[in-house]
Formats: structure tokens, sequence, C-alpha cells
């Protein structure tokens, strides 16, 4: 990987770490919309009714789970130095920075996200589904497979604080501790980040694992996208909304 390749070479030559992380993230996010590209391909694949290589399609979601991994073990080498930093990300958009939770995306967005497009493709599909036609997408998601989630949903998010709550006590609580303390606290959150991307992909399909990574995907580069280009903007005196 390339990133994997940026990153070994700052640590060995000393590269000052919160200035290269930033540099790092926008490497990894040209990766994650190649990775975007690849499943858009699968999908446009299925929605014609050509059968897909179930072997590549699944060898491609471990690939998009792996660059996740990386990400957050990458996140972790510079959080030993610099965890304030990483808590409090200047690299990231404004609009970005609304949807975060210790250092990161709140858990409960990946079950928002996989409901709101479910509902959506439910819609679209509607007529097929009346018919009793099986689409093989979210919108094709079963009470069983619901349920499966529901458990994640109800204690590991809501024991941990992922589901919300007074985000500004949350912080308050996280910085008394050391620098260490904060490191861990940081690392559990993105633990249960990875867990719960995890633990919706394990009772998906791999078609609908594909359109559940493509919108996570899209909604991402999105929302970092945009605000980038509406504050540089803004910097510039330019405005617009």
């Amino acid at each position: 990987m390339v990133v994997l390749t940026y990153v070994a070479s700052a640590i060995r030559n000393g590269t000052p770490e919160l200035e290269s992380f930033p540099r790092f993230y926008e490497h990894w996010l040209l990766e994650q919309n190649k990775y975007l590209e690849d499943l858009i391909s699968v999908f446009k694949l299925h929605n014609k009714s050509i059968d897909t290589n179930t072997s590549q399609t699944s060898t491609l979601i471990n690939q998009v789970i792996e660059h996740y991994e990386h990400y957050y073990e990458v996140m972790s080498r510079w959080a030993k130095q610099y965890v304030l930093g990483m808590l409090t990300p200047s690299w990231t958009s404004t609009l970005e920075e609304g949807f975060m939770w210790i250092g990161g995306w709140r858990p409960t967005m990946a079950f928002h996200l996989l409901y709101s497009k479910s509902g959506l493709q439910l819609e679209d599909q509607l007529a097929d589904f009346i018919r009793g036609l099986s689409t093989g997408d979210l919108g094709d998601l079963s009470p069983t497979q619901l349920n499966q989630t529901r458990p994640w949903l109800n204690s590991e998010l809501m024991r941990s604080g992922g589901g919300g709550g007074d985000q500004e006590e949350q912080v308050r609580l996280a910085l008394l501790p050391k620098e260490e303390g904060l490191e861990k606290i940081l690392q559990k959150a993105d633990d249960l980040r990875l867990r719960t991307l995890k633990a919706i992909l394990d009772v998906v399909t791999p078609v609908q694992a594909v359109h559940f990574l493509i919108a996570a995907a899209e909604l991402h580069l999105r929302l970092h996208d945009w605000r980038k280009k509406k504050d540089a903007r803004q910097h510039h005196g330019i405005g617009g909304n």
C-alpha cells in the first residue's frame, strides 16, 4: 500500500508525526475512493443481472475491511505521541466534526446508514417486493438479519457510549486522565468502530455488504470533499452555502 510505505518512511525519518498524519489521511482517502470505484463496478454487474464471482467479491470486501483496519492501526501509532491531536483532528472538515465521537465516526451512524439505505432501496424496488421478487440489495434485509444487529445497538454501543448522549460530558470525562488514559479511550473507541462495521458485514450477504460499503464510503468522501470546498470558499471570502 502507498500509505503503508509513506507511514514507514515518516517514522524512520523522524517526520513530525502530527504534521504528517494529515498527509497520510489524504492518501488513505484516495485509496478509499479507489475501493469505492471497485465496489461500484461489482454493484453495476449485479444490477445488470450479470453473475459476479462470489470469491472475488468476498476478497474485495476483505480488502476494504483491511483498509479500515490499517487506518486505525496507523492512528494508534500516532496516538502514542499525539493523542490530543487524534482526539481533535485538524485535518477533518467542520461538517465532519459534527458527526464525530472520540476521534472518529459515531458507531450508531453505521446502523442509521444501514436502516436508511435499506428503506430507500426497498422503496425503489417496491413493485418487485410486492411481486415477491428478490433484488439482493439492502432492501432485501430479512427480519432475522435486522434482529441480529439489534443486540449490538442495544448493548455494545449503549454501554460504551457510542450511541450518543451528552457528548460534552463524555469529552470532559475523557480529558480528566493523563494522556496514557486518553490513548486507551481512543483505542477502545476505534476498536468499537471496527467491531461495529464487522458486526454489520457478518449478518449481510456479500452483495448487501457491497451496497453498504458503497454507502459508507460515499457518505464519508462526500462529506469530506463538500465541506473542504465550502471551508476553502469561506476562507477566501467567497461565501456561499
